[in-house]
């Protein structure tokens, strides 16, 4: 069974997966990614992650906290100017990149 970090990591892995190869602007490329980000369980998280990830799905959401996120990620979306979009998909791999650091060499990878 996957701990907490783990699947957070494996979720976030998946969105940076999702920002480089998916298809479209950056902004149809990091609605698949926000929706990674959105299953991300923060309960059990270190405070350090936990605040990060809340922070993507605020910036995402247009700082919409709570029901109908997906939704409001759409919304975000088509309101948000490309290079804000560029800055979102930055934290996202960043923290992937973060999270990896702390797993070491058990982190998995799905980019070469």
């Amino acid at each position: 069974m996957l701990t907490a970090i783990e699947s957070t990591y494996e979720k976030l892995d998946q969105a940076v997966y999702n920002l480089v190869t998916g298809g479209g602007d950056i902004r149809e490329r990091l609605r698949f990614a926000g929706l990674e980000v959105l299953l991300i369980r923060t309960a059990g998280l270190p405070a350090w992650l936990r605040d990060e990830v809340d922070a993507i799905v605020m910036a995402l959401t247009g700082g919409i906290a709570s029901g109908g996120l997906d939704g409001a990620i759409d919304a975000s979306l088509r309101q948000m100017h490309p290079t804000a979009g560029v800055r979102i998909a930055q934290k996202i791999y960043e923290l992937r990149n973060r999270v990896r650091s702390s797993l070491g060499a058990s982190a998995p990878n799905l980019l070469p």
